[in-house]
């Protein structure tokens, strides 16, 4: 068995495999038929992935879309050819590859109906099951088992070196509904939660809170409520859990386990089951989280694509996290036109789906996406979704390239840079507040800002409070009416270590980059531009993405060794950075 682990090293997380460091940059498609693994390996690409689903129903509850082979779609007869030919497929390719597959832990037509109590009814009416359901945990465990045996018996399986638990909405452990898994089991499910978590509070049976608990504006007051919204995310992260337990169970604890979660920043609605990133940052069996970048704005050029989990947090709990670069480029089409009959309802045709007409925009953004990660020391891989995204000679340039720099950033011991700002992140706080209002988006809002500001910033929970000390100044977007009492503690934290804190006053609907901008420089932390360009800088990189064509001047915070990467201009000493650019142009540098 090849030996996988996650290690901490000067505040970066880097993958070892075999003992040996490995550049943490990935490639995976959904339409193996359309894979370019090929190229990638050419490129110099050793990492990858691939999908092995356990059923073929759909992968959200929408539109009826399934482009996955379903392993376990027949009872008591898994197939695994379709599977076993993928891997074989990037084996021809690069016959040294590291594979970790993501493992869609999802229940199949017959389990459906079988266990139709144990399901919600998800947006298409179909059944699909409670991620809470303990028979779905018990159906998946066996399923996974019996999946990992099949791998390490293989003639593959040295090139195996870790697993995605995946599953739910889309993969990424949402509801089905996108509601709370409502179903016949809800409220078994939920006593057996307040059971676990609130024996001495909860000695009656409970039932589920009505509806009219969460609409209006303002705190939620009503305690079954809070518990029950509660339920709902953490629950999820329980599943999650318990599927990596199994999964390092069946490895002998000697490779890297992961799963889609905790998308805290993005998606504030309660009921999708993301809000239970500090559960699974405690689980021992986890060691790197994935999400693809935030969607904010449909994925315009010209902002900043930060994650929508609270990346720093990761790291300070030694997990890695792996962002998942599914960039839209001048070669991206509909899933129908890639593979005739996969979208027969024709669901899938969404601007969402297409990204910039042209080479050159589809350059910026692919840079602007790896340099944020780079800058951040975070993992990724590129999921050309339906295949061809990255068929182009000067896109596959870039992906080497890209290579080459995050293997020479891999092989540096250079200290961990921090920004000197940190953005925290109370995942509890949808939880706590009626869904009427604008306040109830505010985390989002004050997101979206940043990214222009010209100033580097950290997403942290804010659990993790007791880790703000190398920062100056820290950004808490709540009203103070909803200060909880770890938010006290935080305050007392920055008061008590002299950083700095803005929070949302209760008139701070309107949140833009100038207003923060302004807050942000009055605390006196270093501002790299004023032109609202979005900057990144860590870890001995810097990368502008130009909001607007024009001269830049970006001030450094010292005086550094400054080599440009994607342009031919010769390395130069100084503390700030003249450069004309075109709108949306990507540059990145050395420093």
């Amino acid at each position: 068995m090849t030996y996988s682990k996650i290690i901490l090293k000067n505040g970066r997380p880097k993958l070892i495999i075999d003992g040996k460091v490995v550049p943490a940059i990935a490639y995976i498609t959904y339409f193996d038929e359309r894979s370019r693994c090929a190229d990638f390996a050419k490129a110099g690409y050793k990492l990858y992935s691939l999908c092995a689903s356990f059923s073929s129903l759909p992968l959200n509850a929408k539109t009826g879309f399934s482009p996955l082979f379903g392993i376990f779609d027949r009872k008591g007869k898994p197939d695994f050819s379709k599977f076993d030919a993928a891997v074989k497929q990037i084996i021809d390719a690069c016959p040294d590859a590291k594979i970790f597959p993501r493992v869609r832990i999802s229940m199949p037509q017959w389990w459906v109906d079988e266990y139709p109590d144990e399901c919600c009814r998800s947006g298409d009416e179909r059944l699909r099951e409670a991620i809470f359901s303990e028979e779905f945990r018990k159906a998946g465990t066996e399923m996974l088992r019996e999946y990992i045996a099949h791998v390490q018996s293989s003639d593959y399986a040295d090139n195996i070196v870790g697993y995605q638990v995946a599953g739910g909405f889309t993969e990424e452990w949402f509801h089905f509904d996108l509601m709370g898994s409502i179903s016949p089991c809800s409220k078994r499910y939920f006593n057996r939660y307040l059971k676990a978590h609130y024996h001495e509070k909860n000695t009656e049976t409970a039932d589920i809170p009505e509806d009219s608990t969460f609409a209006g504006i303002g705190a939620i007051d009503n305690e079954l409520t809070l518990r029950y919204l509660e339920f709902v995310n953490v629950s999820i992260a329980e599943t999650i859990a318990h599927f990596a337990h199994v999964a390092k169970e069946c490895i002998g604890h000697r490779q890297i386990i992961g799963a889609f979660f905790g998308y805290v920043v993005d998606l504030v609605s309660p009921y999708r089951g993301a809000s239970g990133l500090n559960t699974i940052l405690k689980c021992p069996d986890i060691d790197f989280l994935c999400s693809p970048n935030c969607y904010a704005f449909n994925r315009a050029l010209g902002i900043d694509w930060s994650e929508p989990i609270a990346g720093e947090s990761l790291k300070v709990h030694g997990k890695m996290y792996f962002l998942e670069n599914d960039i839209r480029t001048h070669l991206s089409d509909y899933p129908e036109n890639c593979r005739p009959g996969v979208d027969p309802e024709k669901k899938y045709p969404a601007p969402i789906w297409l990204g910039p007409p042209t080479v050159e925009g589809s350059i910026a953004a692919v840079r602007k996406s790896f340099a944020r990660q780079l800058t951040h020391a975070n993992a990724l891989w590129w999921f050309d979704m339906w295949g061809g995204w990255y068929d182009n000679p000067q896109l596959m340039s870039e992906m080497k390239s890209f290579l080459d720099i995050l293997t020479d950033f891999t092989d540096s011991d250079i200290p961990s840079d921090k920004p000197e700002v940190a953005f925290i992140i109370d995942e509890t706080y949808p939880r706590r507040t009626r869904t009427g209002g604008p306040k109830y988006y505010i985390q989002f809002k004050f997101r979206n800002a940043f990214g222009n500001t010209g100033i580097p910033y950290d997403i942290l929970l804010l659990d993790d409070y007791e880790y703000l000390a190398k920062y100056k100044t820290v950004v808490l977007p709540y009203p103070e009416k909803f200060d909880s009492e770890l938010t006290i503690k935080l305050k007392n934290f920055c008061t008590a270590n002299g950083i700095s804190l803005i929070q949302c006053a209760p008139d701070d609907v309107g949140i833009n980059a100038d207003y923060l901008h302004q807050r942000l420089v009055g605390t006196g932390v270093h501002c790299y531009c004023d032109s609202g360009d979005v900057v990144y800088h860590g870890n001995g990189y810097l990368c502008i993405h130009a909001a607007t064509s024009g001269k830049k001047l970006i001030r450094l915070p010292k005086t550094f060794e400054i080599t440009p990467l994607n342009i031919d201009d010769a390395s130069f000493i100084s503390d700030e950075l003249k450069v004309e650019m075109k709108q949306f142009e990507t540059l990145m540098y050395k420093v």
